[in-house]
């Protein structure tokens, strides 16, 4: 809450009165009075962060005697609400109003201060105002609507201010229906595609992301992770395999090695004892190799299944094609 503000509302009774020249000092009810009253309440609740009683508090005293040091706190605490559009409007309404030419000087010049600095908040409001552009692929819906307000799109497109949070985005041309939940934060813009006559695109991905802003995603995206997990610690366990059985069969080879220093073996020439050794050392060999391969395998697809819902994101439109002996996935940006 500004300092000017409980100056000119907070201060004494004749500064008061001054600041706001609606009513005279006598009448305890007047409403300049109940303004001074309202405004150091909402004050109090601003500061404690109870913005909700803020704005009631506020809200009433504006309507009461509507000055600027009254408005801008008004906007301020509803851009604490994440009401971002009506603290537009009410950043706006600062800016209009009109100061009483009986006021004082000194208050004039502090309340022409605080429409100069409602108009520089709203100007920076406004870059920052969360937004949904809606645009028509083919045919346009007979009827659209955004949280169940209806949304002209004469032009194939429109973009919408919105407050921070989830929407709905709803839209018909004759028999289809169309219905898509969309989350965007502040500083944050999603497109939707409108599509009949065809099959609708896929939810769109915001193009500036909070981190409350990564809820929404469709239900299979999710399944990749564990999956990807999944792989990778199979993989990393064949991996392991595959090194026990590879020591296995080098210590193996060893024996063998002194055995045969030829480096030929054969059982009618060593025994069925040696035989053995080489039908084991040609097992360990083969099953360290089969689970290397499966391991590297297991682990590539793991990580291609981890890397895949970040892909996703930046893809407007995916396809996934399955055949008797491949899969294959189609992105379209």
């Amino acid at each position: 809450m500004s300092a000017s503000l409980l100056v000119m509302l907070l201060g004494t009774p004749d500064a008061a009165a001054q600041a706001l020249p609606l009513e005279t000092v006598d009448d305890a009810d007047s409403p300049k009075r109940r303004a001074r009253r309202l405004a150091q309440e909402g004050a109090e609740a601003y500061e404690s962060g109870d913005y909700g009683t803020a704005f009631e508090k506020l809200e009433k005293a504006e309507t009461l005697v509507p000055v600027p040091t009254i408005g801008i706190e008004v906007a301020r605490t509803l851009v604490e609400l994440k009401r971002l559009r009506d603290a537009l409007a009410a950043y706006a309404r600062v800016e209009a109003m009109t100061i009483p030419d009986d006021m004082p000087e000194r208050f004039k010049r502090v309340q022409r201060q605080r429409q100069a600095d409602a108009r520089a908040e709203r100007e920076r409001l406004e870059v920052e105002m969360p937004r949904i552009a809606l645009n028509a692929v083919g045919a346009v819906p007979d009827e659209l609507r955004v949280d169940g307000e209806a949304v002209s799109l004469e032009s194939r497109s429109v973009t919408l201010d919105v407050d921070p949070g989830r929407h709905e985005v709803m839209a018909e041309r004759g028999a289809e229906h169309f219905r898509q939940e969309v989350r965007v934060g502040r500083g944050g813009k999603v497109v939707v595609e409108l599509r009949f006559g065809e099959r609708l695109s896929p939810p769109s991905t915001p193009l500036s992301k909070e981190p409350a802003d990564l809820e929404g995603d469709d239900g299979s995206r999710p399944l990749l992770v564990p999956l990807g997990w999944t792989a990778v610690g199979l993989g990393a366990a064949s991996l392991v395999v595959s090194g026990t059985t590879f020591a296995r069969a080098s210590s193996l080879k060893g024996d063998l090695d002194a055995q045969c220093p030829s480096s030929t073996c054969r059982s009618s020439q060593v025994g069925f004892d040696v035989a053995d050794d080489i039908a084991a050392y040609d097992a360990f060999r083969t099953a360290s190799v089969a689970t290397l391969a499966a391991g590297a395998g297991l682990a590539v697809i793991g990580m291609g299944l981890l890397v895949t819902p970040l892909i996703l994101d930046d893809a407007s439109e995916t396809t996934v094609s399955l055949g008797p002996s491949s899969v294959e996935l189609r992105l379209r940006y």
